[in-house]
């Protein structure tokens, strides 16, 4: 398990080169930030990003669990606003990793009510719970619309 914060790339879109050393993670300060589109496939890319990073970081933790919690985080910011803008971030925290998914879109998800047998939707907010040490919805700060749902994955399997 890691001791320190792992000196890590910082983006917006592009790539930046490696902070010089560590530093003191804030939840809400984002280590990696992606903005996309929200489109039907984007959960692939959302997928590849997360693991990127998480490589980049050398994680120690579940290694599916931020991948798919990633996935239905951004399938839920798709459903609320197709074709609108996203933000990914992924974040180092001193309880996990932070994935955070930001859409414009002002109303919150619905509650997860279970789905029939043949139902091909509504599980993702199952998943991120099942998964995440942590989760929630936060506003968007004004002026900015919209709403941000994240999810804080242990470093440790059985933290």
């Amino acid at each position: 398990m890691r001791t320190e914060n792992p000196p890590v790339p910082t983006a917006d879109a592009v790539a930046a080169p490696p902070s010089a050393g560590p530093r003191d993670p804030h939840p809400s300060e984002q280590d990696f930030v992606l903005h996309l589109r929200a489109y039907e496939n984007g959960s692939v890319v959302a997928r590849r990003l997360t693991r990127l990073v998480l490589d980049l970081w050398d994680w120690q933790g579940d290694p599916d669990a931020p991948l798919t919690v990633m996935a239905e985080l951004f399938a839920n910011a798709c459903q609320a606003a197709p074709g609108g803008p996203v933000r990914l971030g992924i974040a180092w925290t001193p309880a996990g990793v932070r994935l955070e998914c930001h859409d414009p879109a002002p109303d919150r998800p619905p509650v997860p009510s279970l789905p029939d047998d043949l139902s091909e939707t509504g599980r993702g907010l199952y998943l991120v719970a099942a998964f995440s040490a942590r989760h929630g919805i936060s506003p968007a700060p004004p002026p900015d619309p919209g709403k941000t749902l994240w999810a804080v994955i242990p470093h440790a399997i059985g933290a």
